[in-house]
């Protein structure tokens, strides 16, 4: 009878430990997962971020460009213009 009970209580335990092994392995990939999520949405995140802020530069640069007159338009600095033939001229040094 004694045998029984410890073969009894033998056999609940490996199942006990088994369930839970189980139950471990699932829950790790589980966090594997919800890990590459994050990841995944951290990037994409990040991504919004960096578009927005482009977003506001070129806003803020057209408006810049918006407040000049119609004279500061049509000048044109003379590094911005190329002569063919100063083309290795180092235009930096204007």
């Amino acid at each position: 009878m004694l045998t029984k009970i410890i073969l009894a209580a033998l056999v609940a335990s490996l199942t006990f430990g088994g369930s839970q092994a189980l139950k471990l392995a699932g829950e790790k990939e589980l966090r594997v997962a919800a890990d590459a999520r994050n990841a995944a949405l951290a990037l994409l995140l990040a991504g919004c971020r960096a578009r927005a802020d482009n977003l506001t530069e070129d806003k803020d640069s057209d408006d810049e460009v918006d407040t000049l007159t119609d004279d500061e338009l049509r000048v044109v600095p003379s590094h911005w213009l190329r002569d063919a033939r100063t083309r290795d001229r180092d235009h930096a040094t204007d």
